[in-house]
C-alpha cells in the first residue's frame, strides 16, 4: 500500500479484475458508518446517521444494482444512499435544475421533452438533408443515415470529454487531417442542431451531457446545491467512466466531501463508447492510494498480464493444462461440438450451466441460433446477455402496423399481400381459426391494393370460398366489420394512431396468453409511438398546427414508415434462467464484470480478434481528454490491445478456458487471426462421446 497524501479525503483503491475491489470499497464505507461522522454533518444521537445522502456510482445499472444488494446486506437498509450511473447521474441533473440552465442561456422556458435515440436520428436527417444533399459530408461516409449517425456519436463523445462543440470542427483538421471545408461543416451542422433543439425544449442525450458539463457544472450555485445534498462520494470501476465524471468528483473532493474510488488498470472495456480511463486514472493524485494484489483465483494466476505477454510474444510458449482447444474444419461443426461438449459435461454434473460462458468478439444470429436449439434439446437453457433485436422483427408489430395500416386512409403504398397473409395469421393465432393456407387464399383472392385505401373485401368474392370453411370465414368478417367500424370512427373524428394501436391489441392480442417478449415488444410500440406524437406536439408549437394533425394522415403514412425503418430495438430483460448457460460478446461479458468456472472462447482463430475486443465510434480516439496513457497507446498497438483483452477475460475463469476455432469462417473463407498459434498448440478435447 502506497500513499500519495496522508491528509487527503478521499481513498484511491486499485486492482486487477477479481482482486476484491468492490469489497474494499463497501468495507471503507461500512468503516465510515462506525466512526465518527462525515465532515460537515451534525452530530446524531444514533451511530453513523448521516444528514445527507452518500452519491454511489457503478459504471452500469446492472452493477448498480449488484452494488446497492451488497451495501444493504453488509451495512443494512438505513443509509440514505443514492445509487446510480454517470449516464445517468448527469442527465437527471439537467432535468432538475433546467430552470437554472434556462436562465443562463436565455431560451425558451419549455418543459423539456427527451429525445430517443430513433427519433432524434429521424429529426436530425431532415434538418440536415440539405447540407447532405451538397456532398459536403461524402468524405465521411456515402450514407446518408451513417453520415447523421456519426455526427450525434462525435457530439456524444465531446460531451462526454467536456470538450465545447464549438472546438470540433478544429479538432478534426488538427488530428485527423480532414479538409477544412469539412471541420467547418461538422461544427456548423452539430452547432444548428444544438440550437434547433434547445428552441423547442428537445434535449438529446448528448444535448444533456453538454448542457450538464458546459453550463451547470461550472456555476457556483449548482456547487455549492452538491455539497448541500452529498457527503460522500463512492464510484466502483472508474477506468468505465467518461471524462466529465472527473470534473464531477473533483469538484466534489475540492468542498471536502469524502470519496473513494476503484480502478482496474487492465480494464476499460468501454474505451471508445466515451471511457477515458486515463484521464480519470489522474484522479489519483488528489487520493490516498491503495493496491490490492491480484489473487490466484483464475486460470492466469498472481501475474495474468505477464503470462498472457509471455504467450503473445513467445513464439513456442508453454500452455498450462487449464487451456484446451476444440478443433473442427467447418463452422457448423464447431457450434455443435461445443454444444456436445457442453452437454455432456452438464449430464455428467461435472459442472453445471451456471458456470459456463460462451464469448466471442462478435456473435451472429447462426451462432446464437444453433446454440441454442442445440442446447435446449438436453434442456439446458442459454441466457443472450443483452440480445437485442430489431422492433419489427416481431410478427405481432408488424401485424398491427399492417392492421393499422387498412383503417386509416393514404396509407396503403407499399402493402403486400404477404403482410396480410401474415396479419391474418397473427391476428387469429391462438385459436388457429385462421391458417396460413387459408391466410394466403385470402390475401391472394381477397385483398385490393390500393395507395389510398387499401381493403379487404367479403370472402364469398372468391370463387372457391367454401375450401376457407366457417371458422375461417367468420373470423375473417368479423375483422372486416370490426375495421369498418373503425373507418367509420375515424371519419367523424380523427384519431391517434397510438388509441387505434391499444385498440387493436386490446381487441385482437391481449386476451391470448403472450409470452413475455411479445408483451416487451407490444409496450415497445406504444412507448415510441407515444413517444413520436409527443415530439411532433411539440413540433407543431412552432408552426402553424396547434396540435398534430391525426386527419393528416400523410403524417400518419409517414408515422408508419418511421416505425418500420427507423433502427428500432427492443431489449428484453429477462429474469436469468437458473441455471444457464451464459452467451455474451467479449465487451458484453466484461461489461457485466461476469466470472465463471468455464469459458469457451468462440472463434478464437478469427480475425475479430486482432482488434483486442474494441467496440469504437466514430473518430473516438481524438476525443479522449488524455491523448497519453497506458489506455490511449492501445490504438496504437495491437499486441496490446489484444493483450489487455485476454487478461481481463482470463481473469474471469476460474478453472479452465477452450479455444474454439474452425478451419473456415461462417462466410466459408479461412480463418487467420492472431491467436491461431495459440489454437495449434493446445491439445485439442476428446470427441465428445454423447449424441444429442
Amino acid at each position: 500500500m502506497s500513499s500519495t497524501s496522508e491528509l487527503a479525503p478521499a481513498l484511491w483503491i486499485r486492482g486487477g479484475v477479481q482482486s476484491g475491489k468492490t469489497t474494499r470499497l463497501v468495507r471503507e464505507l461500512k468503516t465510515w458508518m462506525n466512526q465518527a461522522q462525515l465532515p460537515g454533518a451534525p452530530a446524531y444521537p444514533r451511530r453513523g446517521e448521516l444528514a445527507r445522502k452518500v452519491l454511489m456510482m457503478a459504471a452500469n445499472a446492472e452493477n448498480g444494482q449488484r452494488l446497492r444488494e451488497r451495501i444493504h446486506q453488509t451495512i443494512g437498509l438505513g443509509l440514505p444512499l443514492t445509487v446510480t450511473t454517470p449516464l445517468g447521474f448527469f442527465p437527471e441533473e439537467v432535468i432538475l435544475f433546467w430552470p437554472l440552465i434556462v436562465q443562463h442561456l436565455n431560451i425558451p422556458g419549455l418543459m423539456p421533452v427527451r429525445l430517443q435515440a430513433e427519433t432524434e436520428q429521424y429529426l436530425a436527417l431532415k434538418l440536415w438533408s440539405p447540407e447532405l444533399d451538397t456532398g459536403v459530408f461524402r468524405s465521411i461516409s456515402e450514407s446518408a443515415p451513417l453520415v447523421v449517425q456519426n455526427l450525434i456519436n462525435l457530439m456524444e463523445l465531446a460531451a462526454f470529454a467536456g470538450l465545447p462543440l464549438t472546438g470540433l470542427g478544429e479538432l478534426l483538421v488538427n488530428r485527423a487531417d480532414y479538409d477544412p471545408d469539412l471541420g467547418a461543416a461538422v461544427t456548423q451542422a452539430i452547432l444548428q442542431w444544438r440550437s434547433w433543439c434547445l428552441a423547442r425544449g428537445l434535449l438529446t442525450y448528448g444535448i444533456l451531457l453538454e448542457l450538464y458539463g458546459q453550463v451547470l457544472l461550472p456555476q457556483a450555485h449548482y456547487q455549492a446545491q452538491l455539497r448541500q445534498r452529498y457527503d460522500a462520494v463512492l464510484a466502483d470501476d472508474l477506468d468505465n467512466y467518461p471524462a466529465l465524471a472527473r470534473d464531477l468528483f473533483q469538484v466534489l473532493l475540492a468542498q471536502g466531501v469524502r470519496g473513494v474510488f476503484t480502478f482496474n488498470p487492465a480494464g476499460g472495456c468501454r474505451l471508445g463508447l466515451g471511457a477515458d480511463p486515463d484521464c480519470l486514472a489522474g484522479l489519483a493524485d488528489f487520493c490516498r492510494v491503495e493496491t490490492l494484489a491480484d489473487l490466484n483465483q483464475s486460470v492466469l494466476g498472481s501475474q495474468p498480464q505477464a503470462l498472457v505477454s509471455y504467450w503473445l510474444t513467445d513464439p513456442r510458449p508453454q500452455l498450462p493444462e487449464t487451456l484446451q482447444s476444440v478443433q473442427t474444419p467447418s463452422r457448423m461443426q464447431l457450434l455443435t461440438t461445443v454444444a456436445e461438449t457442453i452437454i455432456q459435461a452438464v449430464q455428467a454434473k461435472t459442472i453445471a450451466p451456471a458456470e459456463i460462458a460462451i464469448v466471442g468478439p462478435g456473435l451472429d444470429a447462426i451462432a446464437r441460433y444453433t446454440l441454442s436449439q442445440l442446447l435446449s434439446q438436453a434442456e439446458i437453457p442459454l441466457y443472450a446477455l443483452n440480445d437485442q433485436r430489431p422492433l419489427i422483427s416481431s410478427p405481432l408489430v408488424r401485424g398491427i402496423l399492417t392492421l393499422l395500416s387498412l383503417i386509416y386512409p393514404e396509407c396503403g403504398r407499399g402493402l403486400e399481400r404477404e403482410a396480410i397473409a401474415e396479419m391474418l395469421v397473427v391476428l387469429f393465432q391462438e385459436k388457429a381459426e385462421i391458417d396460413p393456407v387459408r391466410a394466403g387464399l385470402l390475401a391472394d383472392h381477397c385483398f385490393r391494393p390500393d395507395p389510398e385505401n387499401p381493403s379487404l373485401i367479403g370472402a364469398t368474392e372468391f370463387s372457391r370460398w367454401d375450401r376457407l370453411g366457417y371458422q375461417a370465414c367468420q373470423a375473417y368478417e368479423g375483422l372486416r366489420t370490426w375495421i369498418q367500424d373503425q373507418q367509420n370512427q375515424l371519419a367523424d373524428v380523427p384519431r391517434n394512431p397510438v388509441f387505434m394501436m391499444d385498440r387493436a391489441i386490446q381487441r385482437f392480442l391481449w386476451s391470448r396468453n403472450l409470452n413475455y417478449n411479445q408483451i416487451l415488444d407490444l409496450r415497445k410500440l406504444l412507448e415510441i409511438s407515444q413517444h413520436y406524437w409527443d415530439v411532433q406536439r411539440r413540433l407543431a408549437q412552432h408552426s402553424t398546427a396547434s396540435s398534430p394533425a391525426y386527419g393528416d394522415y400523410p403524417a400518419v403514412a409517414t408515422f408508419f414508415r418511421f416505425i418500420r425503418t427507423a433502427p428500432i430495438t427492443t431489449n428484453p430483460r429477462l429474469p436469468r434462467p437458473i441455471p444457464a448457460v451464459t452467451l455474451a460478446t467479449t465487451f458484453q461479458y466484461r461489461n457485466s464484470r461476469l466470472k465463471h468456472r468455464w469459458q469457451f472462447w468462440l472463434d478464437v482463430g478469427g480475425p475479430l480478434w486482432q482488434n483486442g475486443g474494441l467496440v469504437t465510434r466514430w473518430q473516438s480516439p481524438l476525443l479522449l481528454r488524455a491523448q497519453t496513457g497506458d489506455h490511449a497507446e492501445i490504438w496504437h498497438d495491437e499486441i496490446a490491445r489484444l493483450q489487455r483483452l485476454l487478461v481481463d477475460l482470463g481473469s474471469r475463469a476460474t478453472e479452465k478456458i477452450y479455444l474454439c476455432h474452425s478451419e473456415l469462417a461462417v462466410n466459408g473463407q479461412e480463418q487467420l487471426g492472431p491467436l491461431l498459434g495459440l489454437v495449434e498448440l493446445v491439445n485439442p478435447v476428446a470427441e465428445p462421446s454423447a449424441p444429442l
